[in-house]
Formats: C-alpha cells, sequence, structure tokens
C-alpha cells in the first residue's frame, strides 16, 4: 500500500486597493501558484463582503492548482 504524504504549503493573502491576491507557498518558500480577484469598482473595495468573496474566489483557485 502506498503511502501518501502531507505536503507543507503556507498561504499568504494580501487585501489592496484594488482587489486580492493568495499565494501558495512550498516549504522551502518557492512559490507554487498565485491567484488573484479584482474588486469590480473602487466603491465595492470598501466593503469587507466583497473582500471575502475575493478570498473565496482566491483560495478556490489556489486549491484547483495546488494539493492543499
Amino acid at each position: 500500500m502506498s503511502e501518501r504524504r502531507a505536503r507543507a504549503v503556507a498561504i499568504g493573502i494580501d487585501i489592496g486597493t484594488s482587489g486580492v491576491r493568495a499565494a501558495a507557498l512550498g516549504a522551502d518558500g518557492t512559490p507554487l501558484h498565485v491567484g488573484a480577484s479584482a474588486f469590480p469598482d473602487a466603491a465595492s473595495g470598501r466593503e469587507p463582503a466583497t473582500w471575502w468573496r475575493g478570498v473565496e474566489t482566491c483560495l478556490a483557485e489556489l486549491a484547483a492548482h495546488v494539493s492543499l
């Protein structure tokens, strides 16, 4: 039976004025994937619900590309 080893992955999230970005990094700091979600307009960038939707979008993108 093969044993599956868990890989250490760190995730960084940046909520900025124009959108949300998230990066998955390997244990050695190597970037594995970067996701981004832009805010539709400046006003929505001030709404916490918009920030959260952006985080969800970025994390879903990371999960699609990196085994989390």
